[in-house]
């Protein structure tokens, strides 16, 4: 009698130990991941993360202010004239928005707010990169020559930047026969020489 005790509770034991295994195997298996997310887990990881305001879902048709000219003259801290000569760098900021940083060479300073800027060179912040562009305010080109309106701002981490002024508001092209081309036609000018134009500064 005492061996076929002995025997059942060997049984048990033996499948005891054998459930656990196979639970065990079962809930590892069914927690590992593979390494490659599947399309569906990457959408619902996005949108969770939009949900919480960890990413932006960029558009890259965003709208700039309408700005008459005396308040793009109003609201700049500097107005300039000259000719981009390099991209610095290009770079996210608040999380996926893009910027570029322009070297510009400046041959005339117009109105600045520092008395003391003689800088022969500015770095100018657009909104946009070579691959993402915002509707009608395509990059400054390089080799190009500009009027630019620009106003000073600080990002994320505190640093101070030049900005356009309302976009591609604060955009006039410029070449050497003195006429001053805006890059939107949001103004109506009758003279679009750069001295009839600089004649609307009443700073």
């Amino acid at each position: 009698m005492g061996k076929k005790y002995l025997g059942i509770t060997s049984l048990i034991i033996l499948f005891t130990i054998l459930f656990v295994y196979i639970q065990l195997d079962f809930n590892t298996t069914k927690t590992s991941k593979p390494e490659e997310l599947t399309a569906e887990e990457k959408i619902t990881q996005l949108n969770d993360k939009v949900a919480r305001g960890e990413e932006i879902v960029l558009d890259s048709s965003a709208i700039f202010p309408f700005l008459e000219l005396n308040q793009l003259f109003d609201q700049s801290d500097i107005i300039v004239s000259g000719k981009i000569v390099d991209i610095e760098k290009e770079y996210m900021e608040y999380v996926d928005i893009p910027f570029t940083d322009f070297q510009f060479e400046v041959d005339k300073f117009f109105y600045s707010d520092n008395i003391s800027l003689n800088d022969s060179s500015l770095v100018i912040t657009q909104d946009g990169n070579t691959d993402i562009e915002f509707e009608e305010h395509d990059l400054l080109e390089v080799g190009k020559k500009y009027i630019l309106f620009l106003e000073r701002a600080h990002n994320d981490e505190g640093e101070e930047k030049l900005i356009l002024v309302g976009g591609p508001s604060g955009v006039f092209y410029n070449d050497d026969s003195g006429i001053a081309i805006p890059r939107v036609d949001f103004f109506d000018l009758k003279d679009n020489t750069v001295e009839v134009l600089m004649s609307n500064l009443s700073k």
